[in-house]
């Protein structure tokens, strides 16, 4: 079969879906499939969200008798037979957050955000299938267009990044704890950067995101906490070498869709994750695994520093695998 994969890859977020669109490519191309697959931008905002929107639709994708997109938003791209995988989508869209901290005025948000959805309604109920990586992703598709969606976790797919290895392995002996970030400058991350000063090992924490400007802002905000010798940061993804030997995973995000690639790392490897109680999309799948410990905001470092002394053995990995992925994606 002639099939075409089409990724969108966030500008100041994760590149789950750029790793996602390889890993399905190399799968189908050994199963005998003619696949050719290409990314697209996207900015994420609101304001700059109509123009691309209009982009997207002029992608002409007719050759292929298969589509497959990965990401948002990827899946307005216009066809017939179409399988649809989301991460996430853009916030302004179901408010995930307190509308009047948005820099729009509500008459213009809203707006924009009707016609951004009737794109996105029309578009998602002429797709064959849609799979999201979270049971939070899936709700709001259901309640906002009444569209049946399939929760499909994503495969655990390895990634190498040896350039902070040896920097990284000198704190082995002691323990270090590692996450993959965004770190925003929102007001829940300002608290927990705060309360980060009574870690009592180090944190990694990687920011996937390729934006220079983005990274600087980041970093300028541990700066300005003062806790350069407590959150390192370090440009790229989390790998598998990295991971191996860290404490924990640290997961602290509120209320996102996104599972993220690395979490599902972790749970091959078989490291403990700690994570809040409100961290959104990957709390279904780590309330189940038994070296993930729940926490909440206030309890969060003080929970992270007892994992320390108690140096939890790892357990047995829990593989999410790209062959059982494949399966249920294109059956």
């Amino acid at each position: 079969m002639n099939i075409l994969i089409v990724g969108s890859v966030p500008s100041t977020s994760y590149n789950d879906e750029e790793l996602l669109v390889k890993g399905i490519a190399e799968n189908l191309v050994n199963k005998g499939h003619t696949v050719d697959d290409f990314l697209l931008p996207f900015k994420n905002g609101i304001l700059s969200a109509p123009d691309q929107f209009f982009a997207y639709q002029l992608v002409n994708v007719n050759a292929a008798e298969l589509l497959i997109t990965v990401g948002y938003p990827a899946h307005i791209i216009p066809h017939d037979n179409k399988i649809v995988y989301l991460f996430d989508t853009l916030p302004d869209l179901f408010d995930y957050f307190d509308p009047s901290l948005t820099p729009l005025g509500t008459d213009q948000k809203l707006n924009i955000k009707e016609s951004l959805m009737k794109i996105e309604r029309h578009s998602l109920k002429k797709a064959k299938s849609i799979f999201c990586s979270s049971n939070l992703l899936c709700n709001d598709f259901r309640i906002r267009y009444n569209i049946e969606t399939h929760v499909l976790y994503p495969p655990c797919l390895p990634v190498k990044n040896i350039e902070y290895l040896d920097q990284i392995n000198k704190f082995s002996h002691a323990g270090y704890f590692v996450t993959e970030s965004v770190l925003t400058p929102e007001t829940r991350v300002m608290d927990f950067l705060e309360e980060f000063k009574t870690l009592e090992n180090p944190l990694f924490v990687f920011v996937p995101s390729a934006d220079e400007t983005f990274y600087g802002a980041i970093n300028r905000l541990i700066n300005k906490f003062e806790l350069t010798d407590k959150v390192i940061l370090m440009n790229g993804n989390l790998s598998n070498d990295i991971i191996k030997n860290a404490l924990a995973y640290l997961h602290f995000d509120n209320n996102t869709r996104r599972m993220k690639g690395s979490i599902v790392r972790c749970l091959n490897i078989g490291i403990p994750v700690v994570y809040t109680n409100d961290c959104g999309g990957a709390h279904d799948l780590l309330k189940d695994y038994k070296q993930a410990f729940e926490s909440n905001i206030n309890k969060f470092v003080s929970d992270c520093n007892r994992l320390n002394k108690r140096r939890a053995n790892k357990l047995t990995p829990s593989p999410i695998a790209m062959e059982n992925f494949i399966e249920r994606l294109v059956d």
